[in-house]
């Protein structure tokens, strides 16, 4: 059991204040501070550091020895990698219109643009690794995001409401075929629209979507509110971009505190606002649509989109007194939550096998059953080891809050 030190990524989407002040640092920050890392992640891990002070890269420790820190059996099933990254994400404007390839893509993906000699840090790339990554981000603050394909019919109806005649062929491709066939001819027809096209169609949207929020004659006026104020603020930051368009057939999703979703396979989705803490597979493939200066690759994305409509993928919970689970299908992690009222309160950590752990609110101690124990506060966290067995938390100042990540596997024992 080990204190962490964790590397910070700065992207212009970021926030100058919400991880700094999760951390108890100055601010604002000198620059937008977008996710903090945490975890053996080759391209930027976590530092183990010890009483001395003295820091040593967990990536490196692991491929030291991985059945020692892993676990033999985890060690095995994970090639002697971390299947999880946690990171705490903070979000002041839009992150891009994404979405993630599933295992067998991921290889093939991956082995593609290997064997065509592209760099892994040319910014034409769109496999970084030969993994999936499934996510799941759990809420901090109110948190805002598209996730996932509205149902068509429901689609249909925002699209004609906006009343724009460019539109008008287009919702009718839909109408007539209210599916998953039909939602990728109009998610593909608009993303491949020549550039002077979607310039002016985007603003005929824009104006439609105002229009709409004007009204109060249809009922679709207020059914819809967010989902056109979300079109007219990504088209304010992004003027002409097919993402805009595509926003309007995604599930808006408000998030409380507390609440997450899970982004599998596919899922298209984009996350608007927010602190959250999000927990994924360890790997960095996105494959990405719009609402972005980076790259996009149509025809890739394309190939990996899951076109099936459905609710919002809230992640449904378990809970047992202070300990709350939430469950999704990924081998890789699982997260967990515990909270604290009242001080002293002792409560076992969930599963066994490597665990980091991190606290978003109060102190809380931590103890191993070899008797040694931490104390971290808001904004700090741990690394725990295999070996570590009949690890406790208790609180020291409330209200207190951890989140422990764990491997699926292990974790659904627990």
């Amino acid at each position: 059991m080990e204190l962490l030190d964790n590397p910070m990524r700065r992207y212009a989407w970021g926030s100058r204040t919400a991880i700094a002040e999760l951390q108890g640092r100055p601010v604002p920050s000198p620059h937008p501070e977008a996710e903090l890392w945490l975890g053996a992640h080759p391209g930027d891990p976590s530092f183990l550091v010890d009483a001395e002070g003295n820091r040593r890269s967990l990536f490196d420790e692991l491929t030291g020895d991985p059945a020692a820190l892993l676990g033999e059996e985890t060690a095995r099933r994970w090639s002697g990698r971390l299947p999880f990254l946690l990171k705490v994400l903070a979000a002041d404007e839009p992150l891009s219109l994404q979405a993630h390839p599933s295992p067998a893509q991921a290889v093939a993906g991956f082995a593609r643009e290997e064997a065509a000699g592209i760099p892994l840090d040319d910014p034409g790339r769109s496999y970084k690794d030969d993994s999936h990554k499934p996510e799941l981000i759990c809420a901090l603050t109110e948190f805002h995001a598209l996730a996932g394909f509205r149902e068509p019919a429901d689609t249909v109806r925002l699209l004609r409401a906006l009343e724009v005649p460019e539109l008008a062929g287009h919702v009718e491709l839909l109408a007539r075929q209210p599916d998953a066939d039909g939602l990728r001819a109009l998610l593909s027809t608009w993303i491949t629209l020549p550039q002077q096209i979607l310039d002016k169609l985007v603003p005929a949207v824009q104006e439609g979507c105002v229009r709409l929020l004007q009204r109060e004659d249809i009922p679709e006026a207020e059914e819809f509110q967010d989902e056109a104020r979300t079109a007219l603020e990504l088209s304010e930051r992004y003027p002409g971009d097919a993402g805009v368009l595509a926003s309007l057939l995604l599930n808006r999703v408000r998030l409380a505190p507390g609440q997450a979703i899970y982004q599998g396979s596919g899922v298209l989705h984009a996350y608007l606002s927010g602190v959250g803490v999000e927990l994924m597979a360890n790997s960095d493939n996105v494959l990405r649509g719009g609402l972005t200066p980076k790259h996009v690759d149509v025809p890739e994305l394309l190939r990996v989109l899951d076109f099936q409509a459905g609710p919002a993928p809230i992640a449904p919970t378990t809970s047992d007194g202070a300990l709350t689970c939430y469950e999704s299908p990924a081998e890789e992690f699982r997260l967990w939550r515990l909270d604290w009222s009242g001080e002293g309160e002792v409560v076992p950590l969930p599963a066994e096998g490597p665990r980091i752990v991190l606290c978003t609110e109060g102190r809380v101690k931590v103890t191993a059953g070899s008797g040694r124990s931490l104390t971290i506060a808001r904004g700090e966290s741990l690394w725990l080891d295999a070996g570590d067995a009949g690890v406790k938390a208790s609180s020291v100042e409330v209200p207190a809050q951890l989140f422990v990540a764990t491997d699926g596997v292990s974790g659904r024992g627990n």
